[in-house]
Parts: C-alpha cells; structure tokens; sequence
C-alpha cells in the first residue's frame, strides 16, 4: 500500500488489489475502518504537521462560517428592535420580546451546529447525519458526554468547534444585555 497526493487529495493505492481507494477531502476514519475490514492496511494522511494544519483549516473554515452565520443574525434582530418603542412596553410585552429574541438566536445556534454536523458526516468522522448532530451539539455547548468521540483526525476540528461554540453564546449574551439595557434606558428617561 503506498498514498500520493493528486489534486489536493490524498489517494491510496492497494498493491495487493491493484487500484486506488476513494480520496476525500477530509481525513476519514470510517474509510480506514472499512478498508481494515477488507484487509487493506490502514490509510495514511501524510506527516502529523499536514494533519494538524489540514485540520486546523477545516475547523478556521467552519468557524468563520458560523461567524458570517451569527453576525447575519444578530444584525437582523438590532435592525427588527430598533424599530421597537421600548418606552411604552409592560412586563408582559418585555417577556415576549425576549422569549422571542431568545428563539431567534437559538435558531442561530442550531444553525451553526448544523454547519459543523455537516461537515462531520461529508468527512465521514460520524456514521450519520442524526449523529453528527448530537455530537455537535454537545461539542459546540461544551456539555462533553463522551458517549460519541470524533475519530483521531477531526479531534483537533471539534476542540475548535467548543471554541467556537462558547465565543458564539458569549456574543448572544452580550445581545440580550445589550437590548435590556436600552430598553431599561429608555423605560428610565419616560
């Protein structure tokens, strides 16, 4: 068995069986896993230099993604609140507007988890797609059960995930304390 590079893709080519295994442009451990269960010898993915920085542009892509993702968001919600009269809103109204607030960024949020989920199954370093949700979602919140577990080659792009995931929440909260303090300025001056 012996792995070269084409087109950006790393190939390997099965001496005993004559022909060259699928290429992906991710690290994939269920094709190593598959190709163990055939007899293939494991695929290699290059030197762990061009691993770590292989994942590390998987996981900058991904959080930039989820950065374009929230920005989007957050500015279509300060545009919506901005056109609100906070002056005249009573307690009940001030819970609506936050149980709205909150549905919309959460929204958000299981969009960027998607993003990731995503990225996991195309990679194959999940089995399916309800899986790669699960396990992203518990990465990007930082819940960490340990009952999914990425394969060697992505462990590098869900530590960015958790990353991301905490700068993501930190940048809803200061959302929502942002809106309270208007509206309670604004509540103060009347």
């Amino acid at each position: 068995m012996k792995s070269s590079r084409s087109s950006g893709l790393w190939h390997t080519y099965c001496l005993a069986n004559s022909h060259w295994l699928p290429a992906s442009p991710f690290p994939s451990a269920f094709a190593d896993r598959r190709a163990a269960a055939y007899g293939i010898p494991e695929v290699s993915y290059g030197s762990g230099t061009h691993r770590m920085i292989q994942q590390l542009l998987i996981a900058w892509c991904l959080m930039a993604s989820n950065v374009v993702i929230h920005a989007y968001g957050v500015v279509a919600a300060l545009e919506r609140l901005r056109r609100q009269d906070f002056g005249s809103r009573r307690l009940a109204s001030w819970t609506w507007l936050f149980v709205g607030l909150a549905g919309w960024i959460v929204l958000l949020h299981v969009a960027e988890i998607m993003v990731w989920a995503f990225a996991y199954r195309s990679g194959q370093a999940m089995p399916d797609l309800p899986s790669a949700m699960y396990f992203s979602a518990v990465t990007y919140t930082t819940t960490g059960y340990g009952d999914l577990v990425l394969p060697p080659s992505w462990r590098l792009v869900g530590a960015v995930e958790a990353l991301t995931g905490i700068l993501m929440c930190g940048w809803s909260t200061g959302v929502f304390f942002a809106v309270l303090n208007r509206g309670l300025k604004t509540a103060i001056r009347r």
